[in-house]
């Protein structure tokens, strides 16, 4: 399979700076992952929080009220620019090492 679409799917599929692991760029894909780890795990802290005040409402015979705060906002939004963004740079660190490959330059 072609490095771009490797790194591509990876990024993709798995989890934002996966697909730079596969291609060797260890600390690029750090600046993706790092980023998207924590919005992630603030994510779903939030929910399992925020499912608790929903069950316990419901248990006391009140009306369940949904609160989404701005951090919760802001954190959606990080996590998706990370995965947006990773996945574009790996789709072109993929396709510049099959361009050094097929021109039998060492990838870099």
């Amino acid at each position: 399979m072609r490095n771009t679409i490797k790194a591509l799917l990876f990024s993709l599929l798995l989890f934002p700076g996966t697909g730079h692991f596969v291609l060797g760029k260890v600390r690029r894909g750090l600046l993706f992952f790092l980023p998207a780890l924590v919005g992630a795990v603030y994510l779903v802290n939030a929910t399992i929080e925020q499912a608790e005040i929903l069950a316990e409402q419901m248990l006391n015979g009140g009306t369940p009220q949904i609160s989404e705060t701005v951090a919760m906002g802001n954190a959606s939004w990080m996590l998706l620019a990370c995965w947006l963004l990773a996945a574009i740079d790996a789709f072109f660190l993929g396709r510049k090492a099959d361009h050094n490959a097929s021109a039998g330059n060492k990838p870099e």
